[in-house]
């Protein structure tokens, strides 16, 4: 895998992807931790935010980050899974975040700490359940959803 900016960070996994493929040039699961930081590392590597979006999964509620380019190719997907379906806000970096991160709020139920306008943007105020959460049997686990992010056998398990 070649060098990549978020590498440094602390992360589950990185890989480099094939973007004829996948439409991304790299992919990282980051601890909920990290979200913000990789934010900044976006940012000032002069990428923009196209979008966040949530999935939910076995393991939680995977927040996902698209990253590009306007100069250079280069589309990337920060990942993070949070456990009790709340992150840290992204939206006083890209400010475009906050859309993003209320149309989540909307649908999930996905609160992002530290947002100064949580407030529903598509469905009414007094919506009780968001409407696309998934029952528990409707939820599939990373490891079917990214096969490649296995992490590699032990010696031991060879």
């Amino acid at each position: 895998m070649s060098a990549h900016f978020l590498q440094d960070l602390p992360c589950l996994f990185a890989a480099a992807q094939d973007p004829l493929r996948t439409g991304l040039t790299f992919s990282v699961l980051l601890p909920p931790d990290q979200v913000c930081q990789s934010a900044r590392l976006c940012r000032d590597k002069g990428y923009h935010l196209e979008d966040v979006t949530v999935s939910e999964v076995q393991e939680g509620t995977l927040v996902l980050y698209h990253y590009d380019h306007f100069d250079r190719p280069g589309r990337i997907c920060c990942m993070a899974v949070s456990l009790d379906n709340t992150i840290d806000s992204i939206a006083g970096i890209f400010s475009g975040a906050d859309w993003h991160e209320r149309e989540c709020f909307d649908f999930f139920g996905t609160v992002f700490n530290g947002h100064g306008n949580l407030l529903p943007l598509l469905l009414p105020p007094d919506v009780q359940t968001p409407p696309l959460k998934k029952p528990e049997q409707g939820k599939i686990s990373l490891t079917t959803l990214f096969p490649w992010a296995q992490a590699p056998a032990t010696p031991e398990e060879a």
